[in-house]
C-alpha cells in the first residue's frame, strides 16, 4: 500500500472553463441526455466530467520522481488543465482521441498508486488503448452514486472508462439511468433487427459523398428505436388520425395543425350577462416580430356566446381578463374575485373554449377556430383513463381548482392519444421479437419509447401552455410544480 497522493482537484483545476461550459449545459438540446426525460436538478455534464477526471488524477506535486522541480510540476499541471478544458466542451463529448487521452491519465495515476512504474505504463497504454479500458476495469475503483437523480455522474464516469454504479429511491431516475448507463453497453456494436435496416452498415452523407459505414456503438439500437417509433406514430395516426384534422387556410389550402389553443372559462357572476367568461392572461398568441397575432373576442348576445377571430397585427390588443387578484368578463365588464373563480372551478363549472388553431410552417400560421374543429375535439372518447386521486400537494395548483384526479389533467383527446401510444408499446414488443429480437432487446427498445411517451405527456396535458414569444408549446414542468 502506497501513501495517499493528493489529487488534482485538491490543488488546482480550471474553474473558469468549467463554469463557462456548465452554464451552457442547460441550453443544450440536440443529443443531450436531458432530452430523454425531464428530471429535477440535473448536474451539468461538463462539471461532472471535469470533477471525476480531476478526482482520479494525481496532482504533479505528489509525483516528485517524475516532476522534481516546481516548474516541472506546473508544466504538467497545465497540461492536465488543457485536457480538462477540452473535455468540458460539449462538442468533444464523443471525441474518442480526447477521451482516450483522459482515460490514459486516469489509468497512469491508478497504476502509480498501485506501485507500478508510471513511465512504463504510459508507454504501454499509448501503444494499446484497449489495454487502458481493461486496466481501469480491473484495477480502478468504481464510481458509485447512491442518489443518482438525472444520472450525470455515473454517465460521465462511464464515458471516462470507469465502472459506474447508480441507485435511487425514485423509480424515474432508476429508469433513466438504466436507459443511459446500463442498456447501451449491452447492445454495443449490435446491428439493427428491423426489416428496413441494411445489415452491412448505415449510409452517411449525400450524393457522391454517400458512403456506408459499419454499425458501431449504439447506432444499431438507435436505428431500431427510430424505426419502431415511426411505426407507432403511423399506426397511431391510422387509428386516431380523425381526431387531428388539418386546418383550412385563407388561400383554400390545408395545413397540419401543431396546436389547438384553448382558454378556460367560468360563468359570469352577472345574471343579466350569462356569458362563459374566458380567463385570458394574454390575448397575444404570437409576439414574433413580423408575425404578430392576437385573438379578438366577438360577443353574440343572441346566442350569448363568444366567438374568436385571429388578428394578424399587434394593435388594439385587449388587457388580460385574469390576474392574481381576480378576473372580469369581457362581455359586460363585471369583475369577480379569485375566490369566485376557484369556487366555480371546484363546483365543476370551469369549461374551455377554442380560441385559435396553429398550423405548421415557417413562420407558423394562425387560424380562427371553427365549429368542426371544436366538435372533433369533443368527440374523443378515451378507452381508459387514470383513476388515481391527486395527493394533497401545494405544488399542484390544480387541486384548488377542483382537479382531484389525474385524468382531469388531460383533455379527452389527449387521453385518447396517450392511451393509444401506450397500447402500441406491447404491439411493438411483439413485433421486435418477431423481427429476430429477443425479450431483453425488445424490452430495451420499449424502454426508450416509453420515455418518449412520457415526454409527449409533458406537452400533451392541460398544464402545458403556449409560449407566445417563441410560438411553441411549453411543457408542464417549466419548474418543479404543476401549475394551472
Amino acid at each position: 500500500m502506497t501513501n495517499y497522493r493528493k489529487k488534482l482537484i485538491e490543488v488546482n483545476i480550471p474553474l473558469q472553463a468549467i463554469n463557462v461550459e456548465s452554464a451552457k449545459d442547460a441550453s443544450l438540446t440536440h443529443g443531450h441526455p436531458s432530452t430523454l426525460h425531464r428530471y429535477w436538478a440535473r448536474r451539468p455534464l461538463a462539471a461532472c466530467r471535469a470533477v471525476i477526471f480531476a478526482s482520479m488524477v494525481d496532482d504533479p506535486s505528489e509525483c516528485k520522481d517524475e516532476f522534481p522541480t516546481e516548474s516541472d510540476q506546473e508544466a504538467e499541471r497545465n497540461r492536465l488543465h488543457k485536457i480538462i478544458k477540452r473535455l468540458v466542451i460539449w462538442q468533444n463529448s464523443n471525441n474518442e482521441a480526447l477521451l482516450a487521452a483522459a482515460r490514459r491519465e486516469i489509468a497512469i495515476s491508478v497504476a502509480r498508486n498501485n506501485g507500478e512504474d508510471p513511465i512504463v505504463c504510459r508507454e504501454q497504454f499509448k501503444k494499446d488503448p484497449d489495454a487502458v479500458l481493461k486496466y481501469l476495469h480491473d484495477h480502478c475503483p468504481a464510481v458509485y452514486d447512491p442518489f443518482c437523480g438525472g444520472g450525470s455522474i455515473p454517465l460521465e464516469a462511464q464515458r471516462l472508462g470507469l465502472r459506474a454504479r447508480a441507485s435511487d429511491l425514485n423509480p424515474l431516475p432508476v429508469l433513466l439511468n438504466k436507459a443511459m448507463i446500463e442498456l447501451p453497453p449491452k447492445f454495443h456494436n449490435q446491428k439493427p433487427i428491423n426489416p428496413d435496416a441494411d445489415p452491412m452498415g448505415m449510409f452517411t452523407g449525400t450524393g457522391r459523398s454517400r458512403t456506408r459505414a459499419p454499425w458501431r456503438g449504439t447506432a444499431g439500437l438507435a436505428a431500431d428505436i427510430r424505426y419502431y417509433g415511426a411505426w407507432m406514430r403511423e399506426e397511431a395516426h391510422r387509428r386516431i388520425g380523425h381526431l387531428y384534422p388539418k386546418a383550412q387556410l385563407s388561400d383554400g389550402t390545408s395545413a397540419t395543425v401543431v396546436a389547438w389553443l384553448w382558454a378556460r372559462t367560468i360563468p359570469c357572476s352577472n345574471p343579466a350577462c350569462g356569458l362563459q367568461m374566458p380567463l385570458m392572461r394574454t390575448f397575444q398568441i404570437s409576439k414574433k416580430k413580423g408575425n404578430e397575432h392576437w385573438v379578438k373576442p366577438v360577443v353574440d348576445r343572441k346566442s350569448n356566446t363568444i366567438s374568436w377571430v385571429v388578428q394578424n397585427h399587434s394593435e388594439g390588443v385587449p388587457n388580460p381578463t385574469v390576474s392574481r387578484t381576480g378576473a372580469y368578463c369581457c362581455g359586460c365588464g363585471t369583475a369577480v374575485k379569485l375566490d369566485y373563480v376557484r369556487e366555480q372551478a371546484r363546483a365543476g363549472k370551469m369549461g374551455e373554449t377554442l380560441i385559435a388553431i396553429v398550423t405548421e410552417g415557417k413562420p407558423k400560421m394562425f387560424v380562427s377556430p371553427t365549429d368542426a374543429h371544436i366538435q372533433v375535439a369533443l368527440s374523443a372518447r378515451p378507452p381508459w383513463r387514470p383513476r388515481q386521486i391527486i395527493q394533497e400537494n401545494p405544488k399542484v395548483s390544480g387541486l384548488i381548482y377542483g382537479m382531484t384526479h389525474w385524468h382531469q389533467m388531460f383533455t379527452e383527446r389527449q387521453l385518447t392519444a396517450l392511451t393509444t401510444f401506450s397500447d402500441l408499446l406491447s404491439e411493438v414488443r411483439e413485433s421486435i421479437i418477431r423481427d429476430q429480437g429477443d425479450n431483453v432487446y425488445a424490452d430495451a427498445v420499449c424502454t426508450y419509447l416509453s420515455l418518449a411517451i412520457g415526454r409527449t405527456a409533458e406537452t400533451g396535458c392541460k398544464a402545458a401552455w403556449w409560449e407566445n414569444s417563441a410560438t411553441f408549446i411549453a411543457p408542464a414542468f417549466t419548474r418543479q410544480a404543476l401549475q394551472m
